[in-house]
């Protein structure tokens, strides 16, 4: 597993952050399929809003404790201000509904990988597959994952431990 070069001990300046965020093509690479999951966005969209989020953060100056989770706010702003103005809509709006989504333009290097996952994912529970996926693909809050998947909030990151046990059996067999 690569290490996350983002988490970073202590609070580090906004530009300190977009520095290790350029040179951390996992975490890159996460945001540009997010834009994709999330809104439908072309990898290409995907890109030039990565800058955007990169051009913010060397703009602000200020320091944050949680260097990953502040990227993924502004890069999530800049997505969202992208499909207000115009770009695609989220999968979730009613304007999709009806049309199958159009696939990326690219095919990623971990296609096989993703075929594995989506079968041991569908092996799961409904529940189980509605939490992680509100938790990791949507990139919601764990309350929000909890009130997606239908689940107090309180055993919300148990639930999601057993899932992932659970998912990584189904992996490994």
């Amino acid at each position: 597993m690569s290490e996350n070069v983002l988490a970073a001990e202590g609070m580090a300046t906004t530009l300190e952050v977009a520095e290790r965020l350029l040179g951390d093509a996992v975490q890159v690479r996460r945001l540009v399929v997010y834009a994709w999951v999330r809104f439908r966005l072309p990898k290409e969209d995907a890109e030039d809003l990565l800058q955007e989020t990169l051009l913010a953060l060397c703009r602000q100056n200020e320091r944050v404790r949680r260097p990953e989770g502040f990227v993924f706010q502004v890069f999530h702003r800049a997505c969202v201000r992208h499909v207000r103005r115009g770009g695609r809509e989220p999968s979730g709006s009613t304007a999709c509904q009806g049309r199958r989504p159009v696939e990326p333009a690219y095919i990623p290097a971990d296609a096989g990988i993703r075929i594995d996952v989506r079968r041991a994912l569908n092996s799961l529970a409904s529940t189980c597959r509605r939490i992680l996926s509100a938790y990791y693909v949507e990139g919601r809050s764990m309350k929000e994952a909890a009130g997606f998947a239908e689940i107090a909030s309180s055993g919300a990151m148990k639930t999601i431990d057993r899932c992932l046990k659970k998912l990584k059996q189904c992996l490994q067999a």
